[in-house]
């Protein structure tokens, strides 16, 4: 009984290990520059040079649109478009809806951007410094308000992406890892991160990042000219704590 009951248990576990979607599941493009995720329409946003594409998740190109010029970063909120070139002091937002385009001018060049629901989030070009804004709507048109400012504790990052409960987000530059960050008083600690060296390797540089429903969506830029989103299962990574 013993031995049926143990021979039952490990075929069980090879079960449930073969039905479990793998850790990563990558999606090969051309050099691509920034890439954004609409979670309401299953799709992705993908800047390749003055090309912006719209891809399925699975990669199947659904569309394409020249874009106004080449883009540094992308993000996406109820309609609109939000970009950076990573040059210009400003932020770009073009309406789907009517193509109308607005630019809102800070006093540094944003690198990275993140926005989760009525919240913009940038990096400065140091990679330690992040801004809060409050996008706001009214008949008047669009707002952008400046609500708060942090420096990340001991980061450099170059992407960025915030989920459901406030968190940061930041693959950081130097370690080539993952780090998870949690508001406490008027600052962010960082609370855990992952290794992401076997997605980027020794030369690859994060370009972008999201996360819906526990899966990362992770741009990377590669040498030679080629580029490669990794869809992460987040839970499922070696994270360890700060």
């Amino acid at each position: 009984m013993a031995a049926a009951a143990a021979a039952a248990v490990f075929a069980a576990f090879v079960l449930w290990r073969l039905q479990r979607p793998p850790l990563d599941r990558p999606l090969q493009l051309a050099a691509s520059d920034a890439a954004a995720l609409r979670p309401e329409r299953a799709d992705l946003l993908v800047a390749q040079g003055s090309m912006l594409l719209d891809l399925s998740e699975d990669g199947r190109t659904l569309g394409r649109k020249a874009l106004d010029a080449p883009v540094a970063a992308l993000g996406w909120d109820r309609g609109s478009l939000w970009s950076v070139d990573g040059r210009s002091h400003a932020f770009f937002e073009r309406r789907e809806a009517n193509g109308r385009q607005t630019e809102f001018a800070v006093n540094y060049a944003p690198q990275s951007i993140a926005l989760r629901g009525r919240q913009l989030w940038a990096v400065e070009p140091d990679g330690r410094t992040v801004h809060q804004y409050l996008v706001s709507r009214s008949l008047l048109g669009v707002q952008l308000q400046p609500l708060d400012q942090y420096v990340l504790p001991g980061l450099s990052g170059t992407a960025l992406a915030v989920d459901d409960y406030d968190q940061l987000w930041i693959v950081d530059r130097t370690s080539r890892r993952l780090h998870r960050l949690r508001k406490e008083g008027p600052g962010y600690r960082a609370v855990d991160s992952a290794p992401l060296a076997a997605f980027m390797g020794d030369s690859g540089i994060a370009k972008s990042l999201e996360i819906d429903d526990g899966v990362l969506w992770l741009l990377v830029s590669e040498p030679g000219g080629r580029s490669t989103i990794h869809r992460l299962i987040s839970a499922r990574l070696d994270w360890a704590g700060a």
